[in-house]
């Protein structure tokens, strides 16, 4: 199951030496692992840190296409091929 903290954070160290976030909820055992967070020497210190994991993903991008008008627009369907084939009838 997918879990949002309520804070929206990674987390921060409390006063009272509690953490507030996605660390927090591990902590409590609200949440068995947490993933995606920036590590800084106090995240490092607050639980166990496995070996990094990156999955590259592949994208692509292109620019949507615009309406245009084209005055040849109803000749270009008709490739030489199609053009050159004796008609049946």
């Amino acid at each position: 199951m997918y879990v949002t903290n309520a804070e929206d954070s990674h987390g921060r160290r409390l006063e009272n030496g509690s953490w507030s976030g996605s660390i927090g909820m591990v902590q409590r055992g609200e949440a068995d692992f947490t993933a995606a967070m920036n590590l800084d020497q106090f995240r490092y210190h607050a639980g166990e840190i496995s070996e990094i994991i990156f999955i590259d993903e592949y994208t692509a991008a292109y620019k949507r296409p615009s309406v245009q008008s084209d005055i040849a627009g109803f000749v270009k369907p008709f490739t030489p091929l199609v053009n050159e084939r004796p008609c049946p009838i």
